[in-house]
């Protein structure tokens, strides 16, 4: 019923008139921002259309990707081994409409008066970055890299297929929101309802990388691909902050997470539907508020203005620019795509991570037809953005329905301190000057001058080993030494520099990102950030080698309501349970975390031959609270079976538990004893659960529980029993619903 009326309420919106376009002067003119705020227009059609993803260079030139081919890849892709495509491959990566535009402005006064194509005829692209001598390009199936002709803006030669395998089953969540990340990784998302299977050309199906419903990454020397974090929904916007801490938006689902390597995260639709079926709890999100008003995402549509415009979100970028006041620094800012406008967060650390709090609106189009897709910091410090333009809002696979003539593309800049970009070429920069962007104010400078250093170190290795010896990090201010350090990993630096300070510096951000690198997971412990930064670290690391740093971080009874580290705790030991069965029991039962004591006992559970070891633990425990723990989880593992093997252990656990029962929880751990006799097939619980079903003066519920567990497991004197409670008013409903699974052997 409830799809049924929002499936009304969505047909009826859609047969409301659409609201007229406005011409982009107009509609620069309804935009509203804060005050001292101003909107620029910088492109417009017809010299833009479709733009659906941009990036710089570094000469301050944005590109934008025209995606004239979505919602519909043209063709089918034709299987290939090589980074060089073949014949058929090439024609059909230029089987498409989408091409790639250059914006300059060639005398600096702040507009774009240069328009140059640089390429045009691709196939469904999502996705653009430029490195090493080249724009990577996302265009399922394909990661592509497009070499450039210096000085020519032109490609050099063929595009280069670097990994291929991504699905496109729903063409709006593809592979998408490129950016380089603070250890030199090309960094993106992928969406819920697309399945990939990714790889190098010619990499067999089993050797590639499943994935949907992620966050992936690529490094461009080493070529190698792995999956970051698992899970949100069809995010197209991702982000880190001057700390590192990487952000992302989502769509349907709660709208803003922090995002960390090796977790897992509440997805769309099926929430737990992981590849890892033992994942068992998510991290949720960190925002304390929603978008939208109501119970349900797409029901707060057009209603939800005050709220912030409605549930789907598009675009990331975390404010760290020199233009805004300093109050903006830190700020989360995303487009609200119902609500035609860029909400904004307030990040407010919080044990290992942040809290998201609510800020107004930064900036309102009050244009029905906006449809706002990336936005980034610009050289200037100034906030870029561009705009589909479209009556459309959600995703609509008939191509016709989508509005091919606009697009546009603006800025947002605080006036009393904003200047136009002069046009200094980073990429032309010496040494001294890559060294002051280092503590630049702006955050355009300094993430382009580390990809500039990261190109240049991985092209001659001498001038590496010179720039690392440039600087001490203990020369530095604090923001420094830590961009000091990210471009030390970005370049690809040895573990030879953290006998320079890193590992004692006394910012624990850069401690942690060096524990991180160094793949140190030894001693320092003594702030959330830094159990995070180990925790992290051990998914990342063989099983075998995580016990002794478990055994550490699962002394912290402080994080046991922490928002990440329970979780990440598991997702590390999850692996090594199968592996050493007992030495993960004794850890749960040490464990300060209850999540762990839980997870550990329901992991063994549904592990095959994991029951012995489960209930061997029970026969040997006299702590009442994990021995619940414990039996929960095996009746949970046996889901109500009867006439399964008892373990060995089960003829000592038996009197053990009544023993143990006498310290507290009682009757819960007596009725799990009860629960498991039956399915064990163990007569000895019989006269016990009809001493509970017949005793008035138990809970109802709980003798309701032991005729259930009677008729599951049997009784041959249910029966007689059966006709007895048909005189019991609280009995008498359950006593009917058991007499047919008992009526062969009633009186007749």
């Amino acid at each position: 019923m409830r799809f049924f009326c929002l499936l009304l309420v969505t047909n009826l919106i859609s047969l409301l008139p659409a609201a007229p376009y406005l011409t982009p002067q107009e509609a620069v003119a309804k935009m509203t921002v804060p005050d001292g705020f101003k909107v620029d227009l910088l492109a417009a059609e017809p010299d833009l259309v479709q733009p659906i993803a941009f990036c710089w260079d570094a000469r301050g030139r944005i590109w934008v990707v025209e995606g004239n081919t979505y919602p519909a890849r043209q063709g089918t892709a034709p299987a290939g081994t090589s980074p060089t495509p073949s014949e058929a491959q090439l024609k059909d990566i230029y089987g498409g409409k989408d091409r790639i535009l250059i914006f300059e402005d060639t005398d600096h006064d702040g507009s774009f008066d240069k328009r140059t194509i640089f390429v045009e005829g691709l196939n469904l692209v999502s996705g653009i970055e430029l490195g090493f001598g080249g724009v990577y390009i996302g265009a399922a199936p394909y990661l592509l890299h497009i070499p450039v002709k210096p000085g020519e803006d032109k490609p050099a030669g063929p595009p280069q297929i670097l990994l291929d395998g991504w699905g496109y089953q729903d063409t709006h969540e593809t592979l998408n929101s490129f950016i380089w990340g603070p250890d030199g990784w090309l960094y993106g998302c992928h969406g819920v309802f697309t399945h990939s299977n990714v790889g190098a050309p010619g990499t067999p199906p089993d050797q590639r990388t499943k994935l949907n419903c992620a966050y992936w990454r690529y490094h461009p020397t080493q070529k190698k691909f792995d999956i970051y974090a698992h899970g949100t929904s069809n995010s197209w916007g991702f982000d880190y902050n001057a700390s590192g801490d990487w952000f992302s938006e989502a769509c349907v689902i709660p709208h803003f997470w922090h995002i960390i390597q090796g977790g897992y995260y509440l997805r769309q639709s099926n929430p737990l539907g992981h590849f890892n079926p033992y994942v068992y709890k998510n991290i949720e999100t960190i925002a304390d508020h929603q978008h939208f008003v109501g119970n349900t995402p797409h029901g707060g549509n057009g209603v939800s203005d005050e709220a912030g415009g409605g549930h789907a979100h598009c675009g990331l970028c975390i404010y760290d620019g020199d233009n805004f006041p300093a109050e903006y620094k830190g700020r989360p800012m995303m487009f609200n795509i119902h609500g035609q406008r860029i909400n904004q967060e307030n990040l407010v650390p919080e044990g290992s991570g942040y809290v998201a709090k609510h800020l107004p609106d930064f900036l309102k189009t009050n244009d029905p037809n906006f449809t706002g897709v990336s936005l980034k910091v610009g050289p200037d410090g100034a906030l870029y953005f561009i705009d589909w333009y479209d009556k459309q809002k959600c995703h609509r696979p008939n191509p016709a329905e989508w509005d091919r003539s606009n697009g546009r593309m603006y800025r947002v800049k605080f006036t009393a301190t904003w200047n136009p970009y002069q046009g200094e070429d980073v990429a032309k920069a010496d040494q001294k000057r890559l060294d002051e962007f280092l503590g630049w104010p702006n955050v355009w400078q300094r993430r382009m001058a580390r990809k500039v250093a990261m190109e240049r170190s991985y092209a001659n290795e001498s001038e590496w080993t010179q720039m690392t010896m440039s600087l001490a990090p203990k020369e530095m201010k604090k923001s420094a030494r830590l961009e000091w350090f990210w471009r030390f990993m970005s370049c690809g630096g040895s573990r030879q520099w953290s006998t320079v300070g890193a590992l004692s510096d006394p910012d624990p951000v850069l401690r942690s990102w060096a524990m991180r690198y160094f793949k140190i997971t030894e001693g320092e412990q003594a702030e959330p950030r830094m159990r995070l930064a180990v925790a992290s670290g051990l998914t990342q690391r063989p099983p075998v080698d995580r016990w002794q740093n478990l055994e550490q971080l699962l002394t912290h009874a402080e994080d046991a309501k922490d928002h990440n580290l329970p979780q990440m705790y598991w997702y590390a030991l999850e692996p090594c349970v199968a592996a050493e069965p007992e030495r993960a029991l004794k850890l749960a039962q040490t464990s300060r975390i209850p999540l762990i004591t839980s997870h550990v006992a329901r992991r063994l559970a549904e592990m095959e031959n994991g029951l012995q070891y489960l209930i061997k633990a029970v026969a040997e425990l006299d702590d009442p609270t994990i021995m619940k723990v414990f039996l929960q989880a095996a009746a949970d593992g046996l889901q109500g079976r009867v006439g399964v093997p008892a373990p060995a252990a089960w003829q000592t656990a038996y009197p053990k538990i009544e023993q143990t029962s006498t310290k507290g929880e009682a009757s819960a751990l007596l009725d799990l004893r009860l629960l498991l006799a039956i399915c064990f097939g163990d007569q000895r619980a019989l006269p016990e659960l009809r001493q509970q079903v017949v005793d008035s003066k138990l809970p109802v519920a709980r003798r309701q529980t032991a005729l259930q567990s009677l008729v599951r497991g049997k009784d041959p004197e249910l029966a007689a029993l059966i006709v007895k409670l048909l005189d019991d008013p609280d009995l008498r409903l359950e006593a009917l619903k058991a007499m047919s699974q008992a009526s062969s052997s009633l009186p007749k």
